[in-house]
This record gives structure tokens, C-alpha cells and sequence, in this order.
């Protein structure tokens, strides 16, 4: 069994072309997209946009989580909506994950 990482970004709509700009620069193989809304943590609030905020799931090696992590630290976190979780995760075909 081969692990891998496990990124999940929720942000605001307005940064979901962003992100997955900066995903595939980072070197991902691939990603998901899904919609999600919740209670916002006291402070963290969205800007008013229509629809709902992104959520963005990539399973991408360690070297490339921490790329991507950092980017989105340097552009995104003092000023935009954007959180990320980062988990090991066992992969069945690890080839389809960079």
C-alpha cells in the first residue's frame, strides 16, 4: 500500500479557477470539485458572490502537497476565504498520483 496526501480546499467561489490553476502548476494529476456550505468559524467570512463556496480535493504526493500548500499560504491566507486540510492517505494505484 502507498500513501499519499490528501488536500481539501474549501474557498470562495471566486477562487475556485485559481486554485485549480495553481493545482495543476503545482504538478497534480488531477482534482475534484464539489460544492459546500457550513457555518463559517467566527471571523472567517465569505464575500457575498453567488452560489456556493468550492470545495477542491487533490491526492498528490507529499513534495507536491507542500508546494501547493505554501503557494496558497503566499497568495491566499492573510487576505481571502480559503481553508485547507492536509491527510495521509492509502492509494491503490499510486502511479495516478503525483
Amino acid at each position: 500500500m502507498n500513501e499519499r496526501e490528501l488536500l481539501t480546499i474549501l474557498c470562495e467561489p471566486g477562487l475556485e479557477d485559481r486554485v485549480i490553476d495553481l493545482l495543476r502548476k503545482a504538478g497534480a494529476s488531477g482534482f475534484s470539485v464539489s460544492r459546500a456550505q457550513g457555518d463559517p468559524v467566527q471571523g472567517f467570512q465569505l464575500e457575498v458572490v453567488e452560489g456556493a463556496n468550492a470545495r477542491i480535493e487533490t491526492v498528490v504526493t507529499a513534495e507536491t502537497a507542500s508546494r501547493i500548500v505554501d503557494e496558497l499560504a503566499r497568495r491566499y491566507f492573510a487576505h481571502r476565504s480559503l481553508v485547507v486540510w492536509q491527510s495521509t492517505v492509502r492509494v491503490w494505484r499510486p502511479d495516478r498520483f503525483r
